[in-house]
């Protein structure tokens, strides 16, 4: 196997797994008494936004014991399209993902390819069930539970740990979800775990910094892992504006080939 297929699977793992400007930070979260007001104070206190131009990023895949340096760039309209390009060389674009509501589309632009799937085709390959929402705030940095649309207070729970500082937990009969807030009320970590299953999930942030008015982490850590695969991506976040004007144009399905999805996973 090619290392561009490796690339675009991890792509295609991550993805799985992978409004107004504010820059306010609520009171510490140890001292949050109920998961109604958590939620609160952690919402107030993740990037919000209406539009994200990640336009240089330092991107470090392991993949088992494979190992690949790229660059990249992310785009977002919120609640509308998350597009995310690969630069392998020479700022040449070889693969591009195109994620929106409805679908996710992975293109191979060296093999003129591409993979088509939604959803439902993840939720059948890994027992998660995701959507567009999930996937925009694992990116984005802000709070989601695996599966629902928005967040279902009555379903979640706080604990807090040995240090004092209040987790959100969310528990289905797929999944276990943790939230580990920082003092700050932002998020520091989330963990997935499949009820059952041996796969863990984690996304992970840290390096906040100020960007036009939004505090947003420039280090982003995303794994997964399983019986069979081990992945870890490390987004080092370069340059980002916030809410600047753009458009998203979605590619010409037509110069591609389509492709069985389940081929290149199998390579």
């Amino acid at each position: 196997m090619t290392k561009s297929n490796y690339i675009y699977i991890l792509i295609f793992l991550t993805a799985m797994v992978s409004c107004k400007t504010t820059g306010k930070i609520a009171k510490k979260g140890a001292t949050t008494d109920t998961i109604e007001t958590l939620i609160k104070n952690v919402q107030l206190a993740e990037p919000a936004f209406k539009t994200a131009n990640v336009s240089k990023i330092s991107l470090a895949i392991t993949y088992n014991t494979r190992k690949y340096n790229v660059s990249a760039s992310c785009k977002i309209i919120k609640d509308s399209a998350l597009f995310v390009s690969i630069q392998p060389m020479l700022g040449i674009e070889l693969f591009k993902a195109e994620i929106t509501p409805d679908s996710i589309l992975l293109f191979d632009k060296m093999n003129r390819r591409l993979y088509a799937l939604d959803y439902k085709y993840i939720y059948q390959k890994t027992g998660i069930n995701t959507n567009f929402l999930n996937i925009q705030s694992i990116i984005s940095n802000q709070l989601f539970c695996m599966g629902e649309i928005k967040i279902p207070t009555t379903k979640c729970t706080l604990k807090k740990d040995s240090n004092g500082k209040s987790n959100i937990y969310f528990n289905t009969e797929k999944l276990n979800q943790t939230t580990l807030i920082a003092d700050n009320n932002t998020i520091e970590k989330v963990l997935i775990s499949g009820a059952g299953s041996k796969y863990l999930a984690t996304a992970q942030y840290s390096e906040y910094q100020m960007n036009d008015s939004i505090n947003f982490p420039m280090l982003i850590n995303i794994s997964m892992n399983s019986l069979r695969n081990n992945i870890n991506c490390d987004f080092n976040i370069k340059k980002v504006t916030f809410n600047s004007n753009f458009t998203l144009s979605k590619s010409d399905t037509s110069k591609y080939s389509r492709a069985n999805i389940e081929q290149l996973l199998k390579k």
